[in-house]
């Protein structure tokens, strides 16, 4: 596998770790509740930013296993030197 793919792979999850980020932050911070339905933050309201949490967690997951998979001969042969 080439760097390339690799450096966009890892630059990947750099920027959706970092959307999770802020898409945490924006579900925490705006209140939830009856009255704030209607409550949105740059256009989104509550629960759609709750549902793009959730399918970029998959997304990232996703990424992972293919990172994980792509370079799984270097993972192990840290873990083991992890470990001696």
């Amino acid at each position: 596998m080439g760097a390339k793919t690799r450096a966009m792979i890892v630059l990947t999850l750099i920027a959706l770790g970092l959307f999770q980020l802020v898409s945490g932050l924006i579900i925490y911070i705006i209140p939830g509740g009856r009255g704030y339905r209607e409550v949105s933050f740059w256009g989104l309201e509550k629960h759609l930013w709750k549902e793009y949490h959730l399918y970029v967690g998959l997304v990232i997951t996703a990424v992972a296993v293919i990172h994980l998979a792509l370079n799984w001969k270097m993972f192990k042969h840290e873990i083991k030197r992890l470990f001696k």
